[in-house]
């Protein structure tokens, strides 16, 4: 996906970036073809949290019976994504044309048809996916659009999501080319547990993420020291 100032290029299309308070038409008519035949629907530990606790589970019992998760080929993090069932590759919550944690469905499902981004200035943009399912005689702005799904929350979600993430994958990347391979797995699997998984239902996840992740940050930080003092031996023999 490249950018301009008002412009996305999203999957070989030019589309428009729109704010939260323009307006868009859809009417959502319940086909259930926007559950279907996915494989790109990426879970944040935000989807996770608000899943687990509209089920009254753990995150890692959501991750374990819904999801299947990867290590990203360029930002070297986990990624964790829907585990699609059957050879229609069906979302496992979809039940008779309705989503079972309607209330709580993640993020990319609530917004659709909108997609958003995050621009280098901070601000969040939207846009409106080529589609071809749904009625169109329903205005809305997206704002409206989002408190209808309870995502107000999502924003400042987000945001805190990518400030975090687009320095993290640049450290990551930078020691993955100076470890060994056991070193690179056992970062992994702590980077899962920090990002995904160590988070208590009983407080709002935006604070604990920002203290596993100021966590991550010295332990890193350690790494990236013994590492330097490594190279710093090395020059010197």
């Amino acid at each position: 996906m490249t950018t301009e100032e008002n412009k996305v290029e999203f999957r070989g299309t030019s589309l428009d970036l729109i704010s939260v308070d323009d307006t868009f038409y859809f009417r959502c008519t319940k086909c259930g073809k926007c559950c279907k035949e996915r494989d790109d629907i990426i879970l944040s530990p935000y989807d996770l949290y608000r899943m687990a606790k509209y089920l009254g589970k753990e995150i890692e019992d959501i991750i374990n019976s819904y999801t299947r998760w990867h290590i990203g080929e360029s930002s070297k993090l986990p990624i964790v994504m829907m585990r699609m069932r059957g050879e229609k590759r069906t979302c496992p919550f979809l039940d008779k044309h309705k989503c079972r944690i309607h209330e709580a469905k993640p993020a990319v499902c609530a917004l659709f048809p909108l997609g958003r981004i995050a621009q280098e200035n901070g601000d969040i943009r939207y846009l409106i996916q080529p589609i071809f399912c749904g009625g169109h005689d329903k205005r809305q702005t997206v704002r409206e659009w989002i408190a209808e799904f309870g995502l107000e929350e999502s924003e400042a979600w987000f945001r805190t999501w990518q400030e975090t993430i687009v320095p993290l994958v640049r450290r990551v990347n930078e020691i993955y080319v100076k470890v060994s391979e056991m070193v690179m797995h056992q970062l992994e699997e702590v980077l899962f547990i920090t990002i995904y998984l160590a988070y208590s239902m009983d407080e709002p996840i935006i604070p604990q993420f920002q203290r596993n992740i100021a966590k991550m940050d010295e332990m890193l930080t350690c790494l990236e020291e013994l590492l330097e003092e490594n190279d710093t031996r090395e020059e010197k023999d």
